[in-house]
Parts: C-alpha cells; structure tokens; sequence
C-alpha cells in the first residue's frame, strides 16, 4: 500500500502564521532566507 500526501497544512503555527503547502508528484522543497520555519516545517512533516 502507497501512501501519498498532496497537501499539508498548518494552522496558527506559534499563535500567527497558517501555511498550506502544496506536495506534488510526492515531492516538497522548502525555500527561504534563515529564519522563515522551514526546519519547523520540516520536522511537523516527518512527525
């Protein structure tokens, strides 16, 4: 069985902040300047 994910979303992350990220062909890269949570991003995924 294949488990596939195409989209994630996280709602009032640290109390201000909605994302909602699109996964396509089961694929995710994260793109930004230091600071902008995307190892939080990362690891909410994996968890």
């Amino acid at each position: 069985m294949s488990i596939s994910i195409s989209e994630f979303t996280i709602e009032e992350l640290w109390g201000d902040q909605t994302f909602r990220i699109p996964i396509k062909d089961n694929q995710l890269v994260l793109v930004g300047e230091n600071g902008t949570r995307k190892s939080t991003v990362a690891n909410l995924i994996y968890f």
